[in-house]
Order: structure tokens, then sequence, then C-alpha cells
């Protein structure tokens, strides 16, 4: 399971196209952006995707993705919730 944070609010369950595994281009779309990993704070297999140059592209605070992973995070992040899903 997956879930986009938008740093609007907003949350929304994602599914990868394939129903197996996100791609690149897919993560990239839903940050808009370059894609860097972060493990939430606590969370050993769920991951935090955010967009690795957020900061210099002055995004919006995400409230809930900084809550989860114990740092800043800026802009639309995904939750990648470890159920056999994959990053690929």
């Amino acid at each position: 399971m997956a879930e986009l944070l938008k740093a609007s609010g907003t949350r929304h369950e994602i599914q990868p196209a394939n129903g197996r595994a996100f791609t690149l281009n897919e993560l990239q779309k839903y940050v808009g952006g370059f894609i860097e990993i972060v493990s939430p704070a606590g969370c050993i297999n769920d991951r935090l995707v955010v967009n690795e140059e957020g900061l210099m592209m002055d995004l919006a605070p995400n409230t809930a993705a900084t809550c989860l992973a114990g740092v800043p995070i800026v802009g639309d992040a995904v939750l990648c919730i470890e159920r056999g899903e994959e990053l690929t």
C-alpha cells in the first residue's frame, strides 16, 4: 500500500500502474522531481519518497511527512508501507 501525502494536507491511496511496484518515473511524477528515500522515524520497513531538491525549489512544507520523518519535509511525498510492495 502507498499513500500520497500532499503538502496541502490531503492524503490519497495510490497504486503502482503495473499493480506490483512503482517505477522511478511514477515516483518522480508524484513528488515533482528527483527522488530521495527517507526512513520514517521508528519504522524499519516503511519508506517515504520525497523530492530531493524540494528545499532548493522552495516547495511548501509537508506537515504529515515531517511528522513521520522527524525532519523537515517539503512538497508532496509518497509513503510506501511495507506489505510486499517494491520500489524499482
